[in-house]
């Protein structure tokens, strides 16, 4: 979401996105209820270690928004969460439809995505609805797919190497700058406070499944406004270490 840098060096990529972080709208306490979904999986707390009435969530979804005039109006949802049904981390961009939309009469409106995977595959996806060969007005999905390598075998071994090749090297541009931490506070705190006052009940859900997210799609679309669908950005799978 942030501007193009002028270049590829660690001061401008650093300022660029802590600028877009500035217009990350901080959420208001009336809305964390609406806007976030947090669950823990049946069993965590009979973890060894773990408090026996923990309200630790280990599942939440949030629902973001940027006040930049490229992305006004456009949500951003990020998720994550731990023993679900798959492992996978990935960003997806959501089109939004054209007007009028070119869809057959009474079928639903087909969503067109890109998909930016990180994780167990390393690669670029496009879905896109078009229209099948033939007489008939019908409609079917399509893929195009970019793999940059098949699931990896030594999880975060090339990662860190590069992080720690660029610390010797002096090169801070995968490294957060202060300024962008102070922009992601000024988000996530507002939050994590309501969540521990209980603003957002937490939910539970069974271990290696995907009920959690199930509820949460169910919450969103029952609280989305009404009206044409925006463009959308998905984040999942946060990152973990």
């Amino acid at each position: 979401t942030m501007d193009h840098p002028l270049t590829a060096s660690a001061d401008p990529i650093r300022f660029h996105r802590a600028e877009i972080l500035k217009t990350l709208k901080p959420p208001q306490l009336r809305d964390i209820a609406r806007s976030t979904y947090r669950a823990q999986y049946r069993g965590y707390r009979a973890i060894r270690g773990v408090q026996p009435n923990s309200t630790t969530e280990t599942y939440f979804r949030a629902r973001a928004e940027l006040s930049s005039p490229r992305w006004r109006g456009v949500p951003i949802v990020m998720e994550s969460g731990k023993r679900m049904r798959e492992q996978r981390k990935e960003i997806v961009v959501t089109f939004r439809h054209p007007l009028p939309c070119l869809c057959p009469a009474g079928q639903e409106h087909h969503k067109n995505r890109v998909i930016f995977s990180l994780e167990p595959t390393e690669g670029i996806r496009i879905q896109f609805w078009s229209k099948k060969p033939g007489l008939d007005f019908v409609m079917e999905e399509r893929t195009l797919d970019f793999m940059l390598r098949q699931e990896r075998k030594s999880q975060y071994v090339e990662e860190y190497e590069k992080l720690l090749l660029d610390c010797i090297a002096g090169d801070q541009t995968l490294f957060i700058s202060t300024e962008e931490v102070d922009e992601m506070w000024r988000f996530t705190d507002p939050i994590a406070r309501a969540w521990q006052k209980n603003v957002a009940p937490l939910e539970f859900y069974d271990p290696d499944t995907n009920q959690a997210a199930d509820a949460a799609d169910a919450r969103q679309q029952a609280s989305a406004p009404a009206g044409a669908m925006k463009k959308e950005i998905a984040i999942v799978g946060l990152g973990k270490m």
